[in-house]
């Protein structure tokens, strides 16, 4: 094999290297190329009007190529200015000569090819491609964020929505819709108390089963229960004195609002607490009795007070309480409590209002509840023959009872222990009792929304973010098929021109367009 038939291979990062080694170009390339660039500025000043010139001219980088194109266009748009000799007297074809002429002489253009083939393929090319797959990695990832931070939103949104339903409001206003409800806390336990008849039966059976068993004729078990069913829910004063009030002063909530926050650690908890971790066990004392406000009485022991400040009066069975004087010179106005038939207060609440007798009540249900649980399994269980010759004596009461008689008791006993224990009713009885309670749930539910909020605002952030990475995909995205051409087409030139210097000798560039 001769060497003509040999090709040439030429690295692509090799290429400027070997063409100066080859002395097909010098070393000051570029500095000469600089003065080149300083002609075609001062050249592109004077153009004549025309559509294809000022495409070629609004190119980044105008190169010997272009200068080409820009001679064959000149050639046609000053034709009237050659003269008999073959020579044009215009001085822009005379400019744009020169250039190409100065492109020409030491083969500056086939440096500048090389410099623009390595350039494109090395960082052109692949910068454009790093950009368009950042920006489908974060189209990507905004896409995701956004809809997870939707869904947040939406999480919270039901969330509220879940409290506010708990609450028993609609969540548009939320502190007149609490004292609204807080106002209906009398009629809701008014229609409780309308059930209550229902456990007569539950009563007399349960009372009846004590009696038997413990051989005893009277009991003192479910006072709050008889109570109710005998005198019905009259005020908490006659239920504790026994004496019906001949006076009774409406009891007025100290439940109030403040336009002040509350403090950070009030609404630090996210989740409302709607009181469904309350020990209800079946000691009445599992049950605490908040504390409550009772309006602008003052509770004065007597026994606090001496014998010069009262005057008992001596006539008759009137009795007269008025303060004379007080130990610190401070007139005393009233007290809290009972002064003759007077109910006030707390003593002024109905009985199922009342946060003492409510919760006696609610333990006696519990207690009720408990104890036909027992009997149920009791009767429905073959094996206990001791307990069915015990009860050969009982009452016609027990004895006839069946178990689906017991299990229709323990369903109205569940019926009101769930009526007066439910979320809703836990909530009235907390903002009946605490005056900060309504501020404390307001607080929360709106920290809630606003938690709602944020998440959507960065939904649409997230969105906005992913609008403009699309955006910048779309521009860059057809650049790269168009700038791969051009390096093609700047290869297959350069291997041309390299091939006529060496008898055109096949010239393989490596690592250039067929990286791309």
């Amino acid at each position: 094999m001769s060497e003509s038939t040999l090709p040439i291979d030429i690295h692509t990062n090799k290429l400027l290297d070997w063409l100066i080694s080859r002395r097909h170009c010098q070393k000051e390339w570029q500095h000469l190329l600089s003065e080149i660039r300083t002609k075609i500025k001062s050249a592109i000043q004077d153009m004549p009007p025309n559509a294809s010139i000022s495409q070629l001219l609004s190119g980044k980088y105008i190169e010997y190529s272009a200068c080409l194109k820009i001679v064959d266009i000149l050639a046609e748009t000053e034709v009237n200015t050659k003269n008999i000799f073959g020579h044009y007297s215009s001085q822009r074809m005379k400019d744009w000569k020169e250039i190409i002429k100065m492109y020409e002489k030491d083969s500056i253009y086939l440096a500048d090819w090389a410099q623009s083939l390595i350039r494109n393929v090395n960082y052109e090319v692949p910068s454009l491609k790093k950009q368009a797959m950042k920006c489908q990695q974060t189209i990507q990832e905004c896409e995701k964020s956004a809809e997870d931070c939707a869904k947040q939103s939406n999480a919270y949104k039901h969330e509220y929505t879940l409290a506010a339903n708990n609450l028993g409001i609609t969540g548009q206003d939320i502190r007149e819709e609490l004292m609204s409800q807080l106002n209906n806390l009398p009629a809701k336990l008014d229609d409780i108390f309308a059930d209550i008849s229902q456990l007569s039966l539950v009563k007399d059976y349960y009372k009846t089963f004590l009696s038997f068993t413990l051989k005893k004729d009277k009991l003192d078990c479910l006072p709050v229960l008889c109570y109710l069913l005998e005198k019905g829910n009259t005020t908490y004063f006659e239920y504790r004195t026994g004496v019906v009030p001949d006076v009774i002063e409406e009891f007025k909530s100290t439940v109030c609002f403040s336009d002040e926050n509350v403090s950070s650690a009030d609404v630090g908890n996210d989740n409302i607490d709607f009181g469904d971790g309350i020990d209800l066990g079946d000691d009445t004392a599992s049950i605490e009795t908040p504390s409550t406000g009772n309006g602008d009485f003052v509770h004065i022991e007597r026994d606090d007070l001496s014998q010069e400040q009262i005057d008992y009066g001596t006539e008759g069975d009137a009795i007269n309480w008025d303060i004379t004087s007080a130990t610190n010179g401070d007139e005393i106005k009233g007290c809290d409590g009972p002064v003759g038939n007077i109910a006030k207060g707390e003593d002024a609440q109905t009985v199922l209002l009342n946060t003492t007798s409510r919760n006696e009540l609610i333990n006696e249900l519990i207690e009720m509840e408990g104890f036909l649980d027992q009997r149920i399994y009791e009767l429905r269980s073959d094996e206990d023959i001791v307990s069915s010759n015990q009860f050969q004596n009982a009452p016609p009461l027990l004895q006839l009872t069946t178990p689906d008689g017991v299990t229709a008791m323990l369903t109205v006993v569940k019926k009101l222990l769930t009526a007066l224990t439910s979320p809703k009713m836990k909530v009235l009885y907390y903002m009946k009792d605490s005056s900060k309670y309504i501020e404390n749930v307001s607080e929360k539910l709106k920290h809630i929304e606003s938690l709602s909020e944020r998440a959507l605002n960065r939904s649409k952030l997230h969105e906005s973010k992913r609008m403009v990475a699309i955006e910048e995909m779309r521009l860059i995205e057809p650049q790269i098929p168009v700038l791969i051409d051009q390096t093609r087409e700047l290869q297959r030139k350069i291997e041309s021109d390299i091939s006529k210097r060496y008898k055109n000798r096949v010239v393989n560039i490596m690592g250039g367009i067929q990286v791309l």
